[in-house]
């Protein structure tokens, strides 16, 4: 896959994740989003270590060259929303 398609994905999938996070409970029922979330997280979770490395450096990568202060909001609460930030469970 080429970058130009990775970082369309990672954008993408970083900008629903924020909208989910930021919908209030009476836009869309708090379970509906928790089983969205959870979807989302199976294949990310599934990823090899040096795949979820990647992953997680191409997010950083792409947040420190975001000029859109919502795009790297967005960024990082894909970070973190998804585990990626957290390197020492996948040393």
């Amino acid at each position: 896959m080429g970058e130009v398609v990775e970082r369309a994905l990672l954008e993408s999938l970083a900008w629903l994740l924020m909208a989910i996070n930021k919908t209030d409970d009476d836009e869309v029922d708090p379970d509906i989003a928790v089983r969205w979330m959870e979807d989302a997280a199976v294949p990310l979770g599934a990823l090899s270590r040096a795949d979820r490395t990647a992953l997680a450096e191409l997010c950083r990568e792409r947040a420190a060259e975001a000029e859109d202060p919502s795009m790297r909001e967005a960024l990082q609460m894909f970070l973190t929303g998804f585990g990626l930030d957290d390197d020492e469970e996948y040393e």
